[in-house]
């Protein structure tokens, strides 16, 4: 069978990387490639070779970005989400088995009903809500190894990554859930292999969507027999759904930004690969921010009201019942989905992200549909074709064009003078008004938070009970550590793409201090110390 690397989000052996760095769920795609001068290379090639750290032009003046601080690691992240899902988790447990053992002459000994919890159904709970904190523990382990050995293949490494650490831990992790779920299966019966099925089938629905087709890299052959021995014939099934394991992973595996950056050209045909593969790219964020929502909240908040006690019990011959305020779990599952989402969200687009994508838009422009076109209109559009006999072409502002019927005027970003987006694509209109302007971008997500936290404050000024007192305010507190996180991002954005004339005045004194010292090492260097000092 042919070899593959452990990790397909491994970087190259000669790139140095750090645990905890590796941006988003899935394993990404690092792989680096030249760009393809050859104009009759199709698009799915020139998909994979619009990035390259060295750009080979700079038609176009892009706005020029500071070095800012690394953001969290994964693995703190994952931690951090999963604390927040495991808080969501005790809240909703402290609202369905809460007591009134407050009241002065309550038979209540403790604030919640013990006997009720099912332990098994916790421990269940919260071992699918950390499956991406292991996870990522699993691929920090891998990255820590790589980095100790280079990318070499040692025994007694390789003895300790899965004998002393990998393989211990799935199986801790597995056998418990095991145990747990077997214990609600005997009690619950089918229900529970539904209910807890449902993430997954939303996984592989998420995954599905994603998928594009098999690529020759993706397929799986044994390479030491003929295709037509009775082994190959045999092995032929396993190989196969390998080979769409593989190509499933590698269509939703997400771009990793230590790794690639946009490749200024003036050829339309690489802008829209370009747009392309980051519309898609974008796409699987977006994706995989719903599916974290969701699942977030329904495990937290929506299982634990499924498997409630179906049999009464009596406490000094008085029956118990539990009664569900179904406007109020609609509600705080509302607010634990979006609240999950936007976190996550905010996780997989920093910073660098908003440039890639606003430098891209750049090249790319827009077309304007056109209705109630004149005979003087009609008569000076063009028929749309995307290369003649000199090569790939590109639109000039307000061109029109006729195609598909349809005419189209070129709008061009305000810093260039062209357009290579395609006439009626959906993507590219899309993708060009997303990624043109991240200050409004992350100035409609500020305005989201916003809205979220005022309806939590809106719900908390309307209750009364303390249960779903202390729920909001603890709830709470995600959506404002998240808020003056995008009012920040906001500030940065928002002085990179529009400055004020104090905001050039500062780039203009640190462009001149930075010289200052770059000249000042360099008469360090020639041996001239007392200009250095100067």
């Amino acid at each position: 069978m042919s070899s593959r690397a452990n990790r397909t989000g491994r970087k190259q052996a000669g790139q140095q990387t750090l645990p905890g760095n590796a941006q988003g769920p899935a394993a990404v795609n690092r792989a680096r490639a030249l760009p393809n001068t050859n104009p009759q290379a199709t698009a799915d090639s020139l998909a994979q070779q619009f990035f390259n750290k060295k750009p080979v032009a700079k038609p176009i003046g892009h706005a020029k970005w500071p070095e800012l601080p690394a953001g969290q690691g994964e693995l703190f992240f994952e931690c951090t989400l999963f604390l927040y899902s495991v808080l969501a988790l005790f809240l909703q447990y402290l609202n369905l088995y809460k007591t009134l053992w407050w009241l002065p002459k309550s038979y209540w000994p403790t604030s919640l009903k013990y006997y009720m919890i099912n332990p098994y159904l916790l421990s269940c709970i919260g071992l699918m809500l950390g499956v991406r904190v292991t996870k990522c523990f699993y691929n920090t382990i891998t990255d820590i190894f790589f980095y100790i050995t280079k990318g070499e293949e040692y025994v007694i490494f390789k003895s300790i990554e899965y004998g002393l650490l990998k393989t211990p831990i799935c199986t801790m992790v597995t056998s418990s859930f095991v145990f747990s779920f077997t214990r609600v299966y005997v009690e619950h019966t089918s229900k529970a292999v539904f209910y807890f099925s449902v993430p997954l089938m939303a996984y592989f629905f998420l995954l599905w969507l994603g998928f594009d087709r098999i690529k020759d890299e993706d397929r799986v052959v044994l390479p030491y027999f003929s295709p037509t021995s009775i082994i190959a014939k045999i092995s032929r099934p396993f190989c196969a759904a390998l080979t769409l394991f593989f190509a499933i992973k590698r269509s939703n595996s997400l771009m990793d930004l230590d790794t690639v950056a946009h490749l200024c050209t003036l050829d339309p045909v690489q802008n829209r690969a370009e747009a392309n593969a980051l519309a898609k790219d974008f796409f699987l964020r977006l994706m995989y921010s719903f599916f974290v929502g969701f699942s977030t909240s329904y495990l937290s908040m929506y299982l634990p009201t499924v498997f409630l006690p179906y049999h009464t019990r009596y406490v000094q011959g008085i029956p118990q019942h539990l009664l569900l305020h179904h406007t109020w779990l609609m509600q705080i599952y509302t607010i634990v989905a979006l609240t999950s989402f936007s976190v996550y969200f905010t996780y997989l687009l920093p910073l660098p992200y908003f440039d890639l994508l606003q430098r891209c838009a750049i090249h790319l422009g827009r077309w304007e549909l056109l209705e109630g076109v004149g005979n003087e209109e009609q008569e000076q559009a063009l028929p749309y074709v995307e290369r003649n006999e000199n090569g790939p072409i590109a639109y000039k502002h307000k061109a029109i064009v006729k195609h598909n019927n349809q005419y189209y005027q070129a709008v061009a970003a305000k810093s260039a003078n062209s357009v290579s987006a395609t006439p009626g694509d959906s993507t590219h209109y899309f993708f060009f008004r997303i990624a043109n302007d991240p200050v409004k971008f992350i100035t409609l997500l500020c305005m989201f938070e916003t809205a979220l936290i005022a309806f939590q404050f809106w719900m908390l000024v309307l209750t009364t009970d303390w249960q779903h007192i202390v729920t909001l305010v603890l709830l709470m507190f995600a959506n404002y550590l998240l808020l003056g996180k995008l009012l920040k991002d906001r500030v940065v954005i928002g002085r990179i793409y529009k400055p004020s004339a104090e905001d050039l005045s500062l780039w203009r004194q640190m462009k001149t201090e930075r010289e200052a010292r770059q000249a000042a090492a360099a008469s360090a260097q020639n041996g001239t110390p007392e200009n250095a000092a100067s």
